[in-house]
């Protein structure tokens, strides 16, 4: 919820952050997984598998046919994001897929493992042609400005409640079963990702009014919960970090810390370890 953090940093530090998504898991969901984002009029976004044996699939949405295909709606979904700036929209006869060897495109839904090329009878690795990566990643970047501002309206609705925990908590929680759109969410798994953006932001108060106390909190909780799954060796009084929104931060560790598996803070969310050095100031 980092639209959370964005306008608590503004409205506690008087801090405009701006916050990017710097991972590529998005592009290898769809170049790799073969699956994309739906967003739908509900405020939900729902997987969209463009796998070839689900591209003539009848899209349902919430229990509803749409009588649509999975492939109608990735174009639909492309098209949307290329158009506005004078890029050639797709038809839908298109090839979806092309022989890797040959480049003889197709799109029907056959299972891959079944397929062959119809021009030269090589097995196919189910290829996208560049026009497809290019404009599926284009997609991906417009499904995602779309889920920032979603969160940024509901951030607006909801932060003034951050004094009330209960109703506060009820309305993250509901808005996180709805982005989601799971049949069967797993409320244990909500409900502590809830109770942790709302520490966080607590948190964030707390150091603006006692800034000492709000550091020896975030010490605690990594000693205590990430010291054994985190890292090598965090419980020895060398190993420490201080922060600070006025003067950064400041990373000390000596030689015997080799080893930091990942970027941290489940609850504070304010300090980050790096293996070998420190690559600057984020809320993750």
């Amino acid at each position: 919820m980092q639209m959370l953090f964005f306008i608590s940093t503004l409205t506690i530090f008087n801090i405009d952050l701006e916050i990017t998504f710097d991972s590529s898991t998005f592009f290898k969901t769809m170049c790799m997984g073969r699956y994309t984002f739906n967003p739908t009029d509900n405020r939900s976004m729902r997987k969209l598998s463009i796998r070839p044996a689900d591209l003539n699939t009848i899209l349902d949405d919430n229990g509803q046919r749409t009588g649509i295909t999975h492939k109608q709606r990735f174009f639909d979904l492309m098209n949307e994001a290329v158009s506005p700036y004078g890029m050639t929209p797709l038809n839908n006869d298109d090839p979806m897929y092309e022989c890797s060897i040959c480049g003889t495109g197709y799109d029907s839904g056959v299972c891959s493992t079944s397929r062959t090329c119809p021009k030269c009878g090589t097995i196919d690795r189910e290829t996208f042609p560049n026009l497809i990566y290019v404009y599926g990643m284009l997609q991906i970047f417009k499904s995602f400005r779309t889920c920032e501002e979603w969160h940024r309206d509901f951030v607006e609705n909801t932060y003034g409640d951050l004094e009330n925990p209960d109703k506060f908590n009820s309305e993250v929680q509901k808005y996180l079963i709805s982005l989601h759109c799971t049949p069967r969410p797993n409320m244990m798994n909500v409900n502590l990702k809830t109770v942790s953006i709302y520490n966080s932001l607590k948190l964030m108060e707390e150091y603006r009014e006692n800034p000492q106390h709000a550091l020896d909190k975030c010490r605690n909780l990594v000693t205590r919960y990430m010291s054994k799954d985190e890292h090598d060796r965090l419980k020895d009084d060398k190993h420490t970090v201080s922060f600070s929104i006025s003067q950064g931060v400041r990373l000390e560790m000596d030689s015997g810390l080799k080893r930091v598996r990942k970027p941290i803070f489940k609850q504070a969310r304010m300090c980050i370890y790096f293996s070998g050095g420190f690559r600057g100031n984020d809320f993750v």
